[in-house]
């Protein structure tokens, strides 16, 4: 399944001021819903758009910080969980009985 087909359902229930995503996510049905729940569309068009669409640049080159931060935070939950999980875990020689 195409991520942009279930773009629309993660913002169906909220009134974003702005919905910024990466060149998969432009399509015309979508930027059309993000207009009609009066967001700003920060998503550049793809090379083999017939017409170009201007984007605001640095709003998006902003979104690549969120990313980012992300990115990291999630590999350190992930991580602390295996640490607590598996590394901490008492071995077999160390049980007793």
């Amino acid at each position: 399944m195409n991520d942009v087909t279930q773009a629309k359902a993660l913002i169906e229930e909220i009134m974003p001021g702005s919905v910024s995503e990466d060149k998969a996510y432009d399509s015309d049905d979508l930027l059309i819903y993000i207009a009609e729940k009066r967001a700003k569309a920060v998503i550049p068009p793809r090379a083999n758009r017939k017409e170009q669409r201007e984007f605001d640049r640095d709003h998006y080159r902003n979104r690549n910080i969120i990313v980012e931060n992300y990115r990291i935070v999630k590999n350190a939950l992930a991580s602390s969980t295996y640490l607590t999980t598996v590394a901490f875990q008492p071995q077999e020689c160390c049980r007793d009985g």
